[in-house]
């Protein structure tokens, strides 16, 4: 079975009438290297430890070992990342900035039971704005506090995105006129206004 098999049966571990089937043995070394290594890039570490934790995935002792280490760190970054998120919309609305979470925490209504950086781990998020307001929205990026721990690496900070890129809204063009009215996520204890799920399908 190729490695983008694999990952496709580890990103639908868990969903009715799935009909791809994960491996019924231990893989090899190379074969799970290979594995961890997609499972990394497509955010699917969680799904992985999900479907080895439940026993769907047979793995050796020192598969799980790693496993549990890898999906401890995607966890942690990305409950990081959920909460700058939730210090972003605030900034946001308190300046009077309409926007929606697109993607990263916004995942989550896709998902039921278990918190989303349990379950698929997130490295960023992008925020929309109105393209009248995208100048005032970067700016407040600088105003984010700065993580105790040292500086936020440039793939994991927030970006602020133009509504729709492309289709050249109206510059007065407001977010409920392009894109309705959102959907309102609990982040943090936060209510945080995200994209739909079929928007960000």
């Amino acid at each position: 079975m190729p490695t983008s098999a694999r990952m496709v049966a580890v990103a639908a571990h868990g969903l009715a009438g799935s009909r791809t089937d994960l491996p019924h043995a231990p893989l090899s070394e190379v074969e799970w290297f290979d594995l961890v290594q997609g499972c990394t890039t497509a955010d699917l570490v969680g799904l992985l430890a999900a479907a080895a934790g439940e026993g769907h995935l047979p793995v050796t002792a020192g598969q799980a070992e790693e496993l549990d280490v890898l999906a401890a760190e995607h966890a942690g970054l990305s409950a990081l990342v959920e909460r700058h998120t939730v210090t972003m919309a605030s900034l946001l609305e308190i300046a009077g900035i309409d926007h929606r979470v697109v993607d990263g925490p916004a995942r989550a209504l896709a998902y039921s039971g278990g918190a989303l950086h349990e379950v698929r781990p997130v490295r960023r998020v992008r925020v929309l704005v109105a393209p009248a307001r995208i100048d005032d929205a970067r700016a407040l990026q600088g105003l984010r506090p700065a993580i105790p721990d040292g500086p936020v690496p440039r793939h994991e900070r927030l970006a602020v995105v133009d509504a729709l890129p492309g289709l050249d809204p109206a510059p007065r063009a407001d977010l409920p006129a392009l894109l309705g009215g959102p959907v309102r996520l609990d982040l943090d204890g936060r209510s945080v206004p995200v994209l739909t799920l079929e928007q960000q399908l």
